[in-house]
């Protein structure tokens, strides 16, 4: 409420106003488990995926948190929040990974190739994802991304990369071009090419057939 003790008016008051679903509760700043919960229960589901897999990836969320936030959030939610992902280091990722979720295939998150690093996604088989912040690399990073797309290139892999523009500002186009991947089987071994193999320390490492 206002001063006046009447509620507060969106447009009028230029704030967004949200109650809580869960009675009861004492306090200016609700505990992120119920903040969670909230978001699930009246925001956009997207963007409540996203803070999950942030706080989970930043550590602000343990399993006892999120123990809480399964017994809050509405049921519609749980499926989500068991698809959960605290290895998701951007909201990009978290939106990339719900969309290919979306199409039904084996999506992976972070994923450490021998003598190459890790990937942001790795799709199925053999089709990555890697997508950059807003800011363009460039410099020793922007080469050092170049040498490690090459490298994966050789061993047999579908390297793409997508930029923060595209994800937010051209989604229509990034969702149509990775379903036409997924149609051709981009994702999948070809003829030539061999499951990838395990690494002694466990990363992943690919190889055409001779």
């Amino acid at each position: 409420p206002d001063g006046s003790g009447r509620p507060l008016d969106a447009r009028r008051h230029r704030v967004c106003v949200h109650y809580r679903t869960v009675p009861h509760v004492v306090g200016h700043r609700d505990p992120l488990p119920l903040a969670l919960a909230e978001m699930f229960a009246c925001g956009p589901a997207l963007a409540a995926r996203i803070a999950l897999d942030s706080a989970l990836n930043r550590l602000r969320l343990d399993e006892h948190g999120l123990a809480e936030l399964r017994r809050l959030a509405p049921a519609a939610a749980r499926e989500m929040i068991e698809r959960a992902d605290r290895g998701a280091q951007s909201g990009l990722e978290t939106i990339i990974r719900a969309l290919l979720q979306g199409m039904r295939v084996q999506v992976r998150t972070q994923v450490w190739f021998a003598g190459i690093g890790r990937v942001d996604l790795l799709i199925g088989d053999r089709l990555i994802i890697e997508v950059d912040g807003e800011e363009f690399h460039t410099g020793l990073e922007f080469e050092r991304d170049r040498r490690r797309d090459f490298e994966l290139a050789l061993r047999g892999y579908r390297v793409v990369r997508l930029s923060y523009r595209m994800v937010i500002e051209d989604f229509d186009r990034v969702h149509a071009g990775l379903r036409e991947l997924i149609a051709r089987r981009e994702h999948r071994w070809g003829a030539r090419a061999v499951a990838s193999e395990q690494a002694s320390d466990g990363s992943i490492v690919g190889r055409f057939a001779g």
